[in-house]
């Protein structure tokens, strides 16, 4: 069962600080991302690579402020945002990155991004609708 809490007004400015933070990302992402064409074209651009690799890290570094500093019950209040997902993903690319998988970055791209792009918008209301 979903359980509100307040919010307080403090934390409602930094987690929206940090959702602009996270559609900003979104938004260059798809910037960088519209111009390839296929994974092995992403593969072959270590360019691209590193960039994508640090603005999804960017997104869970978010993800992973709102869900532990600011306000931790957030995940119990919104399930909607694979918080998990990208939070392991930025811990991931950050800590293993010698070896991070690339083909797990271009599907993130291509599959969890639209999907956070829409859901984004919705946790933005639910935050500003809190009292």
């Amino acid at each position: 069962m979903l359980q509100y809490f307040l919010m307080k007004p403090r934390e409602k400015k930094r987690i929206l600080f940090r959702l602009n933070h996270i559609e900003e990302s979104i938004i260059e992402i798809h910037a960088f991302s519209k111009a390839i064409s296929s994974e092995k074209e992403f593969l072959n651009s270590r360019e691209r690579q590193l960039i994508l690799s640090k603005l999804i890290q960017d997104i869970g570094e978010a993800m992973n402020i709102i869900s532990s500093k600011i306000r931790p019950e957030i995940v119990e209040e919104y399930p909607h945002l694979e918080w998990s997902k990208m939070i392991s993903l930025r811990h991931y690319i950050v800590h293993e990155y010698f070896k991070t998988d690339l083909t797990t970055i271009w599907e993130t791209v291509l599959q969890e991004i639209p999907t956070l792009e829409k859901e984004i918008p919705k946790f933005k209301n639910y935050v500003l609708s809190q009292k």
